[in-house]
This record gives structure tokens, sequence and C-alpha cells, in this order.
């Protein structure tokens, strides 16, 4: 591994596709209470006329299940991923409950930006944030000549490898995936993160106001049990907040914000996306990382709580009863 590495950021995307979001919400193109078919009529069919764009960023649309008609090979195809979303039912009223929506997120989050904005994801996200924070290696779709730099995944333990064969693919490191498909280097993210922790403004370089990062970084919703992941969670606009999170039995500060993800390199690097400009690539961890905002998870952890170790080997259920497990695969 070296600094020039790129790693698939699966739910790490998720801040970054959001803030795309706020920097429209700043301007004055939406609000949040905005029913999203004010913006794409297509979307209220089968039951979706009542979500919001504030149910899309907190995931109470009530829509997390994958849908069938999507699988890896199709999700380059931006038509037939926005009328997957336009055909899902939810399977909750919307905004009466909350379960994590693991890429349906990102797909109506980037539909939502093209149709207001008129650019595409990529795009906007390439010319409103990546370019003027410096972070050259940070893509929603990768070009294909830059393939041979993207980390390997490997499913460790009892990890599914389904996940690890679909995003090694380079078709699906191509395609847009807004939720799980981010692609780009550590020290990228760490950039993104510092405009954030510093209000907005990076190097000069101002993508939202102060006022604006305190709302995306709000606590909306908290649940005692999320739908999907089975675990207590509180949700801002687009992130995770800290608090009640028990990925690694920590209880972290109310403030702290970010989204979890991580993967293990054909190196034995353990990724982990942390909040607040954290963000490590620890060489020699033989395990699976699920990111926990706020903290970097340090080797010295790992030799101390044998219990985190379980957790980022994949098996962070295995104590757990089978009704709080994870209901809905995905980044």
């Amino acid at each position: 591994m070296t600094p020039e590495t790129l790693f698939v950021l699966f739910s790490a995307t998720k801040p970054l596709s959001a803030v795309c979001l706020h920097i429209l919400l700043e301007r004055g193109r939406l609000d949040l209470d905005d029913p999203v078919a004010r913006h794409w009529p297509e979307f209220a069919r089968n039951g979706k006329a009542a979500v919001t764009v504030r149910h899309v960023l907190t995931h109470s649309g009530g829509f997390p299940q994958h849908p069938p008609q999507l699988p890896p090979e199709t999700w380059g195809d931006w038509s037939a991923v926005v009328q997957a979303m336009e055909d899902i039912q939810p399977i909750w009223e919307p905004g009466q409950d909350t379960g994590y929506h693991p890429l349906n997120f990102g797909w109506v989050v980037g539909e939502l930006v093209r149709r207001i904005d008129g650019r595409p994801i990529s795009q906007f996200l390439r010319e409103e944030v990546t370019t003027p924070l410096g972070m050259p290696d940070t893509y929603l779709g990768l070009p294909p000549e830059l393939e041979t730099r993207v980390a390997r995944l490997y499913a460790m333990d009892k990890a599914d490898p389904g996940a690890a064969r679909a995003f090694n693919r380079p078709d699906v490191h191509q395609a847009v995936v807004p939720a799980g498909g981010g692609i780009g280097t550590a020290r990228d993210l760490a950039r993104f993160y510092a405009m954030l922790a510093g209000g907005g403004t990076l190097d000069g370089a101002r993508i939202l106001s102060r006022e604006s990062v305190e709302l995306a970084t709000s606590l909306q919703v908290e649940v005692h049990r999320d739908r999907s992941l089975g675990i207590p969670m509180r949700w801002a606009l687009g992130f995770h907040l800290g608090g009640n999170r028990v990925d690694l039995q920590y209880d972290w500060a109310t403030k702290i914000f970010g989204t979890g993800a991580g993967a293990v390199t054909q190196k034995g690097v353990a990724v982990t996306t942390e909040a607040i400009g954290q963000f490590e690539a620890s060489a020699g961890r033989s395990a699976a990382s699920q990111g926990t905002p706020g903290r970097a998870v340090s080797d010295k952890d790992l030799a101390d709580r044998p219990e985190a170790a379980r957790n980022l080997s994949g098996r962070a259920d295995a104590d757990e009863p089978p009704e709080a497990r994870e209901e809905v695969e995905g980044p």
C-alpha cells in the first residue's frame, strides 16, 4: 500500500453524496421537507408520495430493501437505477421508522441532485467538492485506466464473499454508486472531513457555510433499534452521530459524526474511515473493518479489547441474539 492506493469507500461515500445535496439546500434549490416527488414526480409511485428529502437523508423513507432487478452488473446503467427507485415499494410508512438504506440512499440522492441541478452527481461532486478541496483521487465512477491502483478486497472469516466479489469488479468501480461505490485515497477523505471540521472551509475553499455544516450534522432521528442494522442509531442528515453506537462497545461523544466503512486489501490492510477527518489505514490487520464514527481504531485497542478484534473480523454479531442481527445487506 502507498499513499496513492485507491480504496473502495463503501458507505463512507454517503457523506460525499449528502454534501452535494446540502450545497443545493444552502443555495435555496430545495427544502428538507420537500417531497422527493416535487423534484422527481415519478418517484411518487407505489406509495412514496410522502417521502421527503429529510426522510431520505435520515434513512426513514421506508425502502431499504435492495431491488432484485439491480444486480451489480446493472449498477452502471443509471436509467435502470432510476426505474428501480421509482418502482420500489416502502415496507413501512415514510417517517414512521428508521432503517439503514445501504444503496438506495445514494441512488435517490444522486437522482435528486441531477433533477434539481441538471448535472449528474459524479460531475457535481467533482466540480463543487473534490476539485475545490484538492481531492484529485476521489471518484464516483472510476476512470478505467486507474483500475490497477485499486486495492483488492478479500472476505475474511464469516464475511460475505459476495460483497468482495461485487466490489472487486471493474464495471462496479466504473459505475456511479453514490451510497457505497466511491473510490478514493485516505488523504482525500481526510481533506473532506477536515473541511467539515473547519466549518465548511479548507485552505481557502468554502464548500458549505458553518451553519449548513451544523445543520447537516445535527441530530434528526434517534432509535433504540435501527430496523436494518438491529442496533441503536442516531442519524443526522446523511451522517451517523455518536452517542450510542455499539460497533466496538464504546460510548461515543454525541457530537461526533461520520459514516463507517471498511474492507481488507490484498496486503492485509484494514482501512477504517472515521469522523471529523480521522482516517487510519493500519497495516497488518487480518480482519475486515467496520468503521465507527469518531475515533480511529488503534492496534492497542485490538490488543486490549478482544471483543473489538472479533468485531473487526466480521463477526460482530457472534454473541448477539438472532433478532438483533443485520437484516439488510449492503455497504
